[in-house]
């Protein structure tokens, strides 16, 4: 009798030691942390290589062009859990890209030129990239796991005329607010 008592105790012991010095408490049910976007910031990228670059000069090729949207949050904390993630307080519900010049003969300044965009993502299983429609950039906006977000935006339809181009991006958020971020005057030729 002794022994089977003494090896229940040792078991129940083994048990509460695992539940105690593992990851496997109860799950993580608290509401995610909510935080505000900030820091907007909208760059030329040069999509010719593997890797979309930041164009430094004042200049690049049509045929490579991109913009990359990048911004911060602030009150970004550790995850109290592996698998948690942050809901944005407000998140991104539309998102549209103008030139402030002509693009084209049905492009005229200000015009919507989402269409002329696609969103360069690296798939996570194939390591691959893809290009989405705009649409999909929405997903970044609304759920992240990092205090910095870059999303790129490719031109897949160049302006008809070469020049210097300006874009603004109009970002309108969940509480009807909205923003814009512009690029610096950027020649395509």
């Amino acid at each position: 009798m002794p022994i089977k008592v003494t090896f229940l105790h040792a078991f129940t012991w083994a048990i509460l030691a695992m539940i105690t010095f593992s990851h496997c408490g109860p799950p993580c049910d608290y509401p995610p942390r909510q935080l505000e976007q900030y820091n907007w910031n909208l760059i030329e990228i040069n999509n010719s290589g593997v890797e979309p670059e930041i164009e430094y000069g004042n200049s690049g090729s049509k045929e490579s062009f991109g913009l990359r949207l990048q911004f911060e949050m602030d009150a970004y904390n550790s995850p109290e859990c592996p698998d948690n993630y942050y809901e944005l307080l407000n998140p991104v519900i539309e998102f549209s890209i103008y030139a402030a010049q002509d693009f084209d003969q049905t492009h005229p300044a200000g015009a919507l030129l989402n269409d002329y965009f696609v969103v360069r993502r690296v798939n996570t299983q194939s390591k691959l990239p893809e290009y989405l429609p705009i649409s999909a950039s929405l997903d970044a906006f609304y759920k992240v796991s990092s205090n910095y977000i870059e999303v790129d935006y490719i031109l897949v339809h160049p302006p008809e005329y070469l020049g210097a181009y300006q874009f603004n991006v109009k970002l309108r958020f969940s509480n009807s607010e909205s923003t814009t971020v512009s690029s610096r005057l950027f020649t395509l030729k």
